[in-house]
C-alpha cells in the first residue's frame, strides 16, 4: 500500500532503490524530491547545499539487552544507556572514517548530537578529531523517548544542562535544560509525535540551507528510528507511521550513515543509506536494526 503512495505522492521526482525483505545492506539510493507540491525539479548547478551524514550510535548497554529477547530488555533496560566498549570502539572507527583522506564530506563544518547519553558518548570521537564543537538539538531523540518501559510509560527527564556541560565540556548546550530534555507527560512517545519531530528537524535543516551562499556539511549523530523517520521526510513522510510503524522502513548498523543534501531550494537527494563498511568486523550482520 505505501509504494503506491510512494510512486503517486505529488513531490515524487525519481526514485531508484534496492533492497530486500531480508537485509537492507548498504542500500544504494539516488533520489530527488522537490520543497512543496506543486515545485519543479531543476538543475542545481551552483547552488549551494547542505550535504548531511546521519550517523546511528555506537552499540548500547540496551542494545546488548535487546539480543536476548524482547521480554528481557523491558526488563532490564535502562532509560538513558551508556555505550559499551564495542560501541566505543564503533564510535572510534566512523570518526576515522569521516577524518581520513580521501574524506566522504570535504569539510565537516557542523556536528549535531541528540541529547541521550549514547549518542552524546558517540559524537566524542568525531568532535575531537575535527575539533568542532557538537550542538545539542534536543529534538533529535530517539521515538519512544527516554523512559525505562513501554509498560509503565513512566517518563524519564534525562540528562540536565548542567550534568551535559560538567561531562561533555566542549559541547553546545542549549538553553531551558535546567530540569532535562524530555518532556516527562509524554511518557512512552507516540509514534505520530515522533513523526511531527521528524518533520520539524527537516524543515530546520531547509532552513540552514536556506540561508548557504556556499556549500557545507554537518554530521548529525541520532537513532535508528528517528533517522527512519528522516529520511522518511526526504520522500514527502512517505511511509507515514500510520502505514510502516518507526524503524521498520530504513534500517541501520549501530554508527552505519546515511547520507543526504540539502539543497537551498529546498529538494532533497538521497545519496546512499546504512553505509557500514567502515567498521568491518564491529559490525554484527545478523542483527540489522537492533545493534
Amino acid at each position: 500500500f505505501w509504494r503506491l503512495r510512494l510512486l503517486h505522492h505529488p513531490n515524487f521526482a525519481a526514485l531508484a532503490f534496492c533492497m530486500s525483505a531480508s537485509s537492507f545492506r548498504s542500500v544504494l539510493l539516488v533520489a530527488s524530491f522537490v520543497a512543496g507540491a506543486g515545485s519543479e525539479v531543476c538543475d542545481s548547478g551552483a547552488m549551494p547545499k547542505l550535504r548531511v551524514a546521519m550517523i546511528r550510535h555506537g552499540e548500547s548497554e540496551n542494545n546488548v539487552l535487546n539480543l536476548q529477547g524482547y521480554e528481557y530488555y523491558k526488563k532490564h533496560r535502562l532509560a538513558d544507556p551508556e555505550l559499551t566498549d564495542k560501541g566505543r570502539e564503533q564510535a572510534a572507527a566512523v570518526a576515522a572514517f569521516l577524518t581520513s583522506p580521501p574524506p566522504l564530506l570535504p569539510k565537516i563544518d557542523r556536528l549535531v548530537v541528540s541529547p541521550m547519553l549514547r549518542t552524546l558518548m558517540t559524537m566524542e570521537s568525531l568532535a575531537e578529531s575535527l575539533d568542532v564543537a557538537p550542538e545539542v538539538w534536543p529534538h533529535v531523540y530517539e521515538t519512544g523517548g527516554c523512559h525505562l518501559s513501554r509498560d509503565t510509560v513512566e517518563g524519564k527527564p534525562g540528562m540536565t544542562a548542567a550534568e551535559m556541560r560538567q561531562r561533555f565540556p566542549s559541547y553546545v548546550v542549549p538553553e531551558g535544560l535546567e530540569d532535562g530534555w524530555y518532556d516527562t507527560s509524554l511518557g512512552f512517545e507516540t509514534d505520530d509525535h515522533a513523526e511531527e519531530r521528524a518533520a520539524h528537524t527537516m524543515e530546520r535543516l531547509r532552513g540552514i540551507a536556506a540561508e548557504l551562499t556556499e556549500n557545507e556539511s554537518m554530521a548529525m549523530v541520532m537513532h535508528h528510528d528517528f533517522i527512519d523517520l528522516l529520511l522518511r521526510q526526504c520522500a514527502g513522510g512517505i511511509p507515514t507511521v500510520a502505514d510502516v510503524p518507526s524503524g521498520h522502513f530504513y534500517k541501520h548498523y549501530n554508527c552505519a550513515m546515511s547520507l543526504i543534501d540539502v539543497h537551498k531550494d529546498g529538494r532533497i537527494q538521497v545519496l546512499f543509506t546504512n553505509k557500514h563498511d567502515h567498521m568491518g568486523a564491529l559490525v554484527r550482520y545478523e542483527f540489522l536494526g537492533i545493534v
